[in-house]
């Protein structure tokens, strides 16, 4: 009898499990992460750090993706997806609760992700910036 009960408690845990162990794969798609400007120069109506929005491929748990500093007319730089000699890869991961952490050279990001949409703080040289994450369908 004791053994039965220890197979069927067995049997129940593994089966609760299981929801929280494949979660990870609820993520998988390309995700669009919208960075607001920050360091707002009050002389010159300018940002020092200008708006950005990049792709990002989550896939079973994994985030990934490759991005490069682009220059541009605005002050400072852009961020946008790339393949050539300037890229670096971005890295993280998502839990199965949606929380994710992703880095990028010197840029760290966490947050939380829902269904299709998200926020994360990314701090970097600008300090942090809360930006919006939402799923490409």
């Amino acid at each position: 009898m004791t053994r039965s009960r220890f197979a069927v408690l067995s049997a129940a845990a593994f089966l609760f499990a299981m929801p929280a162990a494949f979660a990870d794969g609820d993520y998988n798609g390309t995700w669009v992460v919208d960075v607001p400007a920050a360091g707002y120069i009050q002389y010159s109506g300018e940002y020092r750090c200008p708006a950005l929005r990049f792709p990002l491929q989550i896939s079973d748990g994994r985030v990934a993706g490759t991005l490069e500093r682009v220059p541009s007319d605005d002050p400072g730089v852009t961020v946008e997806a790339g393949s050539g000699q300037a890229s670096a890869p971005v890295t993280g991961s998502i839990g199965a609760d949606g929380t994710v952490t992703a880095s990028w050279l010197n840029y760290h990001a966490n947050g939380q992700l829902g269904a299709n949409e998200g926020t994360v703080t990314i701090d970097g040289e600008c300090g942090p910036r809360n930006a919006t994450v939402y799923r490409v369908k």
